[in-house]
């Protein structure tokens, strides 16, 4: 089996950030999809099922797939096929008073409240959506890794992408692999360089999800040696993304996660890395 860190591999599938949803394009290539034996429903799903109360999956890669339809089939664009995974809205608000302004919707400074967002209604998190697609992407990256013979594709794959779906502490815990031709750009870029695009996405992901206009400080994307060493935040404890291992010249390398407990933060951190694909990918064809 080829190892993506080590051998530069053709591209099977790509990952780019949708700004106007906003929302995240996956896209198969049709040779990929053609040699992969990826069953329509995978024992894995009746786990999923039982933990989330999902209804629905399905596989046919003509249609809409995923749990209740997550990701949405946009057609064959060239040698691809492309869904977008659309953002969801996490934050809903109750009928019940906020109670950290006790209804008022304005906090001791007279300022928009920060609980209920100057609403005087109670706000809460509801993860269901985002667990749909989490859950549907820990499926789907799970065959991604499997490349059973190599695409027809001119272009590079640019990273491998695997995520987890669980309730609880690192429950949305996700990692990869930078392949050489993105470490190679990351090299290129120098030491104590920021990735503008990554804090953009990600903190337009976050803001519709959460509704959370916090500092901007929170997101950060930056390379940190000249190695290609790249860190990745946002909000949350510690929450991000950075190289597993010391990296070694002329290869890719493993990332994995730290504290990444809601399929918001990990979304958040997938919409950062599908910027990065867009911009590694527009300056490298």
């Amino acid at each position: 089996m080829k190892l993506l860190i080590r051998e530069n591999i053709p591209c099977w599938y790509e990952l780019s950030f949708s700004k106007q949803t906003p929302g995240i394009l996956l896209r198969l290539h049709n040779d990929f999809l053609a040699a992969s034996e990826i069953p329509q429903s995978p024992p894995i799903t009746d786990h999923y099922k039982e933990e989330f109360g999902f209804k629905n999956f399905g596989l046919n890669f003509q249609t809409d797939i995923g749990f209740e339809g997550a990701l949405k089939f946009h057609g064959e664009k060239g040698d691809f096929h492309e869904y977008l995974i659309p953002l969801p809205k996490v934050l809903k608000q109750t009928n019940q008073r906020c109670g950290l302004c006790e209804g008022s919707g304005k906090d001791w400074a007279k300022d928009e409240c920060f609980s209920c967002r100057g609403t005087d209604k109670q706000v809460v998190p509801d993860y269901t959506c985002a667990y749909v697609i989490s859950a549907t992407l820990s499926i789907l990256t799970d065959f991604l890794c499997l490349l059973e013979k190599p695409t027809r594709s001119r272009l590079p794959q640019l990273l491998n992408l695997q995520v987890i779906c669980q309730q609880g502490m690192h429950g949305g815990s996700l990692g990869g692999e930078y392949s050489i031709p993105l470490v190679q750009w990351l090299v290129a870029q120098g030491s104590h360089k920021k990735v503008p695009e990554m804090v953009s996405a990600m903190r337009t992901s976050w803001t519709y999800m959460m509704e959370d206009k916090d500092d901007l400080l929170k997101f950060r994307a930056s390379i940190d040696y000249p190695n290609g060493w790249l860190n990745v935040d946002c909000p949350g404890d510690a929450c991000g993304l950075h190289p597993m291992r010391d990296i070694y010249s002329n290869n890719g390398y493993e990332f994995t996660c730290h504290n990444v407990d809601t399929p918001a933060q990990q979304l958040t951190l997938i919409a950062g890395l599908a910027a990065l694909h867009d911009r590694v990918r527009k300056e490298t064809s």
